[in-house]
């Protein structure tokens, strides 16, 4: 058997629907609660105002009105229908309906809509016990119901009155309201003769004249109160926001706290900050800080970089890469000697072709030294190099001897190998330039 007074969020919902238009308000923030004040739990208003008609209304009688009411739930839930007057309306005269049902068998005599409408019975009375940001009893009052809200936190308090009392409050002109919020919004006319001084000119004496009709005085006390704060707010803290160029924008400001340098003759305040990247999302999307120094006693200012300015020769050496800067990611071409690779920089790395012997030293411990086992003879021929300036680097290395050496250039070591008939053919060395090796 079937409860005579069951409601329809009972039996069932459209909740598949009413969640798609809940996950689209997250983005909404225009004409949204949610921008008023920060509520970590606030409850989506689709949710909210679905799922409160859908507990004031009967069950359905048939799958026709199943269908029917599922679909004007899901419409109702929109956020562009949040201030539809005819679904809002069509909502409310529903829930009246119903609730004059219950109210006629409770008191025992008819109840009828323009009953609750009028006044002469209370409409339905909606209780969130948990209201936080408000979004529950906002959309009952918007039902056309009697809200309550109760929170414990003083925050949560402020925000459901700024919500669900001021509004009704002190939304329209009401008696004691100062003059000046309303003087200074009233429009002058084109030609900047007010209607007060255009009926001085007709010699008729202006009546005392009020607010317009359509006058919201909290919202001009906001913002009258809000520019207030702000001004003064500009004069004692404009000091830590210098101002931007013509042509720049400000989006925010970076803080950090500062500790004086160690050393007695610096002074300058370092700004304790745990890297320098703005963003950092992919190649083309890199911006960083890089601070610029003045000289003792000066404060350290900032520039900023992007992706086409961070390269190893216009980033300082004291701004250190968060990554090593080695032998694999850096070839001896784009390297300036200023910046030193946190890799030693081994034969392993570099080839004889781009690196000559001269400038090239080994960085670290048991780097792997240019030796002859580096530099092949097809690389180096004999009329540039001398005896006097190529040596064997390692114990043990190959010396250089008479298998690759012209008979102009003497082995090095002793015990080289003498240069003999198999190596020399008698066209092209005299018998004067050969050394028997005793």
């Amino acid at each position: 058997m079937t409860h005579p007074d069951r409601r329809f969020i009972e039996e069932t919902f459209p909740l598949k629907e009413v969640s798609q238009h809940s996950a689209k308000e997250k983005n909404i923030r225009h004409g949204h609660i949610s921008t008023l004040h920060i509520w970590w739990a606030r409850r989506p208003l689709a949710a909210s105002r679905a799922t409160a008609y859908a507990a004031l209304i009967p069950q359905h009688h048939d799958i026709l009105d199943w269908q029917a009411k599922r679909e004007f739930i899901a419409d109702l839930s929109k956020w562009e229908n949040a201030l539809n007057p005819y679904l809002l309306e069509q909502a409310r005269q529903t829930i009246y309906a119903a609730h004059a049902e219950r109210l006629s068998a409770e008191l025992g005599r008819p109840v009828t809509v323009e009953d609750i409408e009028a006044g002469r019975v209370p409409p339905p009375r909606v209780l969130d016990p948990f209201a936080g940001g408000g979004s529950y009893p906002l959309e009952a009052l918007r039902l056309g119901c009697e809200a309550y809200a109760n929170d414990y936190n003083p925050v949560a308090v402020l925000i459901l009155k700024a919500t669900l009392e001021y509004p009704q409050k002190y939304g329209r002109p009401f008696e004691g309201l100062p003059e000046h919020l309303w003087r200074e919004e009233q429009d002058e006319r084109d030609d900047g003769v007010t209607p007060d001084q255009q009926m001085s000119l007709l010699g008729e004496s202006p009546p005392d004249a009020g607010p317009p009709s359509d006058f919201n005085p909290l919202l001009a006390a906001v913002k009258y109160w809000g520019d207030w704060v702000l001004e003064r707010a500009r004069e004692e803290l404009s000091r830590f926001y210098p101002p931007a160029d013509e042509e720049e924008t400000v989006v925010g400001y970076i803080w950090a706290r500062t500790l004086p340098c160690q050393n007695p003759a610096c002074g300058i305040e370092i700004p304790l900050m745990r890297q320098f990247w703005l963003a950092r999302k992919g190649d083309k999307k890199r911006v960083a800080l890089r601070p610029v120094t003045h000289g003792p006693g000066r404060p350290i200012e900032f520039d900023i970089v992007g992706a086409k300015n961070i390269s190893p020769e216009n980033i300082s050496p004291n701004i250190r890469p968060t990554e090593p800067v080695g032998a694999k990611n850096i070839s001896p071409e784009g390297i300036s000697p200023n910046i030193h690779p946190t890799e030693p920089v081994g034969a392993k790395n570099i080839s004889p072709k781009n690196v000559s012997p001269q400038n090239i030293h080994p960085t670290g411990p048991g780097a792997e030294p240019v030796g002859a086992k580096n530099i092949s003879p097809q690389n180096i021929s004999p009329q540039n190099i001398s005896p006097e300036n190529i040596r064997p680097t390692e114990p043990g290395a190959e010396p250089v001897g008479a298998k690759n050496i012209s008979p102009n250039i003497h082995p090095t070591e002793p015990g080289a190998g003498p240069v003999g008939a198999k190596n020399i053919s008698p066209e092209n060395i005299s018998p004067q330039n050969i050394w028997d090796g005793s």
